[in-house]
């Protein structure tokens, strides 16, 4: 299994030993500042090449329903003594907050790589953005890690928002320039879209892209610069309007605006801290129909309501 082709080649086959009792998470960023560092050409002098590109993708592994989590490397408290954040919580949510904090210490590590990178505070010469997103929704139900959804509705396997709807952020100390402490971004977005928005970001033409049919990708570093200064940030709907996120011919999972249509598809409910392994399963599959702007936690199944039907006949003939 090869992870990496560059000046080292990363491969787990060979690195059992060397990392023997370490987390993934920590790994893998002990890997990605090698790269940063590696991937940075630099003048006689040291000083970082502001000219040359730099792409990260560091997928981080945790955190995951795994047994190894169980304590901090190094020793310490994964809620940092506050007694509100760990008291009475659940083992397998103490050690999601464990594996949750080397994923927040390793993001601050790349954060200040690239900073140092730079350049002075006084003057940034090598601007970096950095984005942080999931790719599911938590898990509940974890033997050994709990995740918790609250308070949307459903958890990863199912088509419920608690697996769909995902928390991000997008940082970046010189190219969104912001008036607005914690500017918030509500567009409809998907995981495609950050290949034209990253594009679009380094100052790249992606209107072939765009255009192309053999691309689902949209842009929307616009419609971020505008978030970062005014509330708004444009249209709703602008650019993305629709995700079919599955589409076969016995069911579907579709969001149009802000009608979400699943189709045959496994019930999911809402799960508390308390949450057991054997109360998030059920076989049974149902047909559903939210206005997810108006209904965001999904609790009232608008399927059989009339004033939706036209909608919901329209959903049902996509192919």
């Amino acid at each position: 299994m090869q992870y990496y082709e560059g000046p080292e080649t990363f491969r787990w086959d060979y690195a059992a030993e060397q990392f023997d009792g370490q987390y993934t998470t920590t790994m893998f960023t002990a890997e990605a500042l090698k790269r940063i560092d590696a991937e940075t050409t630099r003048d006689e002098d040291g000083a970082a090449n502001t000219t040359k590109p730099l792409f990260v993708w560091l997928a981080y592994h945790g955190v995951h329903d795994d047994a190894g989590i169980k304590e901090i490397p190094g020793g310490g408290d994964p809620f940092d003594g506050r007694p509100a954040a760990g008291g009475g919580a659940t083992r397998q949510r103490r050690a999601f907050a464990v594996g949750l904090r080397e994923v927040d210490k390793g993001v601050g590590e790349v954060e200040d790589a690239l900073d140092r990178l730079s350049g002075s505070e006084e003057e940034k010469t090598r601007p970096y953005l950095i984005v942080l997103h999931p790719d599911n929704g938590g898990h509940p139900c974890g033997v050994h890690c709990a995740g918790s959804n609250l308070p949307f509705r459903g958890m990863k396997f199912f088509d419920f928002d608690g697996a769909l709807r995902l928390p991000a952020f997008v940082y970046s100390p010189t190219l969104l320039q912001t008036n607005r402490d914690f500017a918030t971004y509500n567009k409809l977005t998907h995981h495609v879209d950050w290949l034209a928005t990253f594009a679009a970001a380094a100052s790249a033409n992606v209107d072939a892209l765009l255009e192309s049919d053999d691309f689902d990708s949209k842009n929307h570093w616009p419609s971020l610069l505008a978030a970062a200064t005014e509330e708004s940030g444009g249209a709703p709907y602008t650019p993305r309007s629709e995700i079919n996120f599955s589409l076969y011919s016995n069911a579907a999972t579709v969001r149009r605006r802000s009608l979400k249509f699943l189709f045959n598809r496994s019930w999911s409910d809402y799960y508390p801290l308390s949450t057991t392994v054997s109360q998030c399963f059920e076989s049974s599959n149902y047909n559903f129909l939210f206005d997810v702007e108006a209904d965001p936690t999904e609790s009232t199944n608008l399927w059989n309501d009339p004033r939706y039907s036209a909608a919901r006949d329209e959903l049902l003939e996509l192919e």
